[in-house]
């Protein structure tokens, strides 16, 4: 029986579980043509994003009543994606955006990126220090880019050596 990591998310009162060290494959992909009445013209067709890697998680949160509701959702990380982009886009999608969430998130998928695709390279620009990526999340935020700005913010976070007092200045941006 594989351990479980279950991160309790206190501010939005949801917790997310997924299998540690264990992830799902992606879901089947369809051959199939859509029925001719939902077809769309081939100039008009949208592109589904492909899937890197990604993992099946289960959402408790509470109703109106206050009864825990679990669903089943995927994380996933498309190519193009970073961790820090996929997990801030997932963390959006399910309203769960404390920053301990958005980093729970990114472990979550770095693991499943790891099994699942070792070898992937995002196109994301990386940054040479946490300070840069703040200083372009500001620029971001300005231009109401939220989401690429807390992107930027998790991958400051995500840097390896981030002292105390830089990692509480990220979080507490992130919390803004």
């Amino acid at each position: 029986r594989s351990a479980q990591l279950c991160v309790a998310i206190l501010l939005t009162g949801a917790i997310l579980v997924a299998a540690d060290g264990q992830s799902a494959p992606p879901p089947p992909q369809s051959t199939e043509p859509p029925p001719p009445e939902t077809a769309q013209p081939e100039a008009e067709a949208v592109k589904s994003p492909e899937v890197v890697a990604g993992l099946s998680v289960q959402l408790t949160t509470r109703d109106a009543s206050g009864k825990n509701v679990q669903r089943d959702v995927r994380m996933q990380l498309y190519r193009g994606d970073d961790i820090a982009a996929a997990a801030v886009r997932f963390c959006v999608e399910h309203d769960l955006l404390d920053p301990d969430n958005l980093v729970s998130s990114s472990g979550h998928l770095q693991k499943a990126l790891d099994n699942q695709a070792p070898e992937y390279q995002s196109d994301v620009e990386q940054l040479r220090t946490a300070g840069a990526y703040a200083k372009r999340a500001a620029e971001h935020s300005k231009e109401d880019r939220y989401p690429e700005a807390a992107a930027d913010l998790l991958r400051a976070l995500l840097r390896p050596g981030l002292d105390s007092i830089a990692k509480e200045k990220m979080t507490q941006k992130l919390k803004e």
